[in-house]
């Protein structure tokens, strides 16, 4: 879909959102995980997406899929350059590309109870790697603050998650 029509949508959608503001409170749809045996896990969607989960061998698991902290993380990632990708297209500005890095820092001895004191699993940075329409546009890392602001880190919920940002960078 183009920039065009996707801004026809979301101004669709936010219309309707003006005359009733309920209508945009709803459930979202469920991930369920279900154990396969091993540390492998199948996670669904009640739409039918499937995803499946695996641990490394160090640590039990036979290494057959991403981990659930690399699915965290892509999460992150897609949220950021889906909603960046809808805020360009509301403003009207064309993207040739766009690629947000999510990245984190873990520690196995919090997953396995060992020394708890010292062990902790944070997603360190969500960054924004290359984003350009026709040359360099500083409004694209304007709405990629935006989005790490309002959304990672829950400043309209009233505080910080626990996320930080940085930009990459020269894009």
């Amino acid at each position: 879909m183009g920039i065009e029509q996707i801004a026809a949508a979301m101004e669709r959608v936010a219309s309707v959102l003006r005359r009733k503001p309920q209508a945009g409170a709803h459930e979202d749809t469920a991930a369920t995980a279900r154990w396969d045996g091993g540390l492998r896990t199948s996670v669904r969607s009640d739409t039918g997406c499937a995803v499946a989960t695996d641990m490394p061998v160090e640590v039990g698991g036979e290494n057959g899929a991403e981990t659930p902290g690399w699915l965290l993380r892509a999460g992150l990632a897609s949220c950021a350059v889906t909603r960046i990708a809808m805020a360009a297209a509301a403003q009207g500005i064309t993207l040739a590309t766009l690629e947000a890095r999510a990245t984190s820092r873990s520690d196995t001895r919090g997953l396995l109870d060992v020394h708890r004191s010292a062990a902790r699993n944070v997603v360190n940075d969500v960054f924004l790697g290359d984003a350009s329409g026709h040359g360099h546009d500083d409004r694209v890392d304007g709405l990629f603050f935006a989005h790490v602001q309002h959304v990672l880190l829950g400043e309209r919920h009233g505080g910080s998650q626990g996320a930080s940002a940085r930009d990459d960078g020269d894009l």
